[in-house]
């Protein structure tokens, strides 16, 4: 994963998309020399988020036939 620290982001952040967007690598911002926040493309942000959606469904599912 592409680190980058939070000044750099900030100046170019256009190209930074284009990079995410093109790789679809999460890159992770730092800031005094620590990790502050990770950026995802659009399309692997929500492929995480079906995948959270479809694990939570499994648990409950697997909670509920358990309890039977």
């Amino acid at each position: 994963m592409p680190t980058v620290p939070i000044s750099k982001f900030e100046h170019r952040v256009a190209r930074w998309a284009k990079l995410l967007k093109k790789t679809r690598q999460p890159l992770e911002i730092y800031q005094h020399g620590r990790s502050y926040i990770v950026v995802l493309d659009q399309q692997t942000f929500q492929e995480r988020q079906r995948d959270r959606e479809r694990l939570q469904a499994l648990e409950i599912k697997l909670l509920v036939d358990a309890g039977e």
